[in-house]
Formats: C-alpha cells, structure tokens, sequence
C-alpha cells in the first residue's frame, strides 16, 4: 500500500463507482476523493461501471473546481481495477499533472470505506454490496458533504418541485459550494420560480436531516429558528425584488412575507 503518511493534497487520488440499488435496477456514483485532504469531487452518476463512463468521469475529475485547486501538484489514480485501459486513463490525466495509475486495494478500501457507510446513511440505507460481505470495520473519518455533493446524488424524488431542483441543480455547472442557506439564496433566487424554490427549500431541510457529515454553518444547526429563518431567505429576497423574473407566478400570501 502506498505510504500516506506524508502526502500533499491531491497527490493520491482514489475513484470508486459506488452502486446505488434504485428500483429501475443498480446505478453507479463514480466517486473521487483525494487521500490527503479527505475532500471528495463531483460525483457522476451512471446506469453502469463500464470504461466508458469510467474514462468519462476521469474528464470530469480533471475539469472539477476542487481538483483544480491544486492543478499544478502531480497525482497518482488509485483504482480497483480496469489495468487494460490504464494507456487511455493516462492520455487523460498527462496534461494535467497525472504521473501514474495503480491498482491498489488495501488503500482504496481504507479511504472509501468511511465515504461509502456515509453515503448509505445519507441515503437511508445500509451498507450494500460496494465492498466484500466481509468488509472490516473501520473508523469513521470527518467527510463533509457540502449541499451541491447531496443534491447530485439524490435519487429521483415524486416531489414536483424537488424533481425540477434536483434538475436544475444537475444541469448547473458551477454550482455555488456552499451549505450556507442564506448565500445558496443569494445565489439562487433569480433562477428558480416558485415551485422550484419551494423545491430547494424542501431539499436544504433534506440534507440538513439525511447528511450527519453535512457542512451547514453551526450557528443553523444548533438553531432550528436560525434555520428556518436561513432556509426561508429565499422567499424574503424574491418577494423584495421588483425585477424577479418570476413575479407574476407568486402566491398573494407571500407579498407580504
């Protein structure tokens, strides 16, 4: 196993698809999470584990806000397997500081076990079959999700309003990182109509309740007044916005909110 002791941030970075059971059939949640940091990228969720989306996922990683970050420390890709496809992995990662591409299971287990037993319990699930049935226990590690992490991870929702957030969110390159409620609807009020607001609101309280590993500002957590206020921010600066795109489509209860 690769010594970590000593490591820079991005210099060892691990990549795992990560099956999600959904009632259509398993998908997968390419995952990356760099050794050092314990910060986990963008996931990219697929119908399979294929090389396809395998090399896809790779293209993402190295577009990805938080790799970029660091862009000029070389790394080395942990994987669990896919050695025949390691001359195409390298052609991606070359041009940007990839010096190399390992199998490495002892590593790969130790920094994505925490993250996967995170991940099911933010999804209320147990632990399913992304590992072996005799998976050691180990510690749990200080993985934070941040609100946009949540959100493209979710699977599909009967909520209206929450299906058209999830969407947009999906869709949204760039989407600002932060958990913070008030600067996520400083960020957002003039994107979403209504319903779709009422969707984010909906989602925020979610995460706040699904994710224990969240990264929302203590001061809404140990506050459910705070939050509540937090979590409504969106509608106060809506309805105060002469120039709300969506103004014709607010409810006569909230002119006054």
């Amino acid at each position: 196993m690769i010594d970590v002791s000593n490591l820079y941030s991005r210099e060892v970075i691990c990549i795992f698809p990560i099956e999600i059971p959904t009632p259509e059939g398993d998908i997968y949640a390419f995952t990356a999470i760099d050794v050092a940091s314990t910060v986990a990228f963008e996931p990219l969720v697929e119908k399979n584990n294929g090389i396809d989306n395998l090399l896809n996922y790779i293209q993402q990683l190295v577009r990805d806000e938080k790799f970029l970050i660091n862009k000029d420390q070389p790394f080395t890709l942990v994987l669990h397997k896919y050695e025949q496809y390691f001359p195409m992995i390298e052609q991606i990662i070359k041009p940007h500081k990839g010096v190399a591409v390992i199998v490495d299971e002892d590593l790969l287990l130790k920094t994505m076990t925490p993250f996967i037993e995170n991940f099911y319990k933010m999804m209320g699930q147990t632990k399913q079959d992304a590992f072996p049935a005799d998976l050691p226990d180990l510690p749990m590690e200080d993985m934070q999700f941040c609100f946009i992490d949540f959100v493209r991870v979710l699977p599909e929702q009967e909520d209206k309003g929450i299906k058209r957030f999830i969407g947009f969110a999906k869709e949204t390159k760039n989407f600002r990182l932060t958990s913070d409620p008030k600067k996520l609807a400083e960020y957002l009020y003039k994107k979403l109509d209504p319903e779709t607001t009422t969707g984010f609101q909906k989602t925020f309280l979610m995460f706040a309740e699904l994710a224990p590993k969240n990264d929302i500002p203590k001061q809404y957590l140990k506050d459910q007044a705070a939050m509540l206020e937090g979590v409504n921010h969106i509608l106060t600066l809506q309805n105060n916005d002469p120039n709300y795109p969506f103004a014709d489509q607010l409810h006569p209860s909230r002119k006054n909110y």
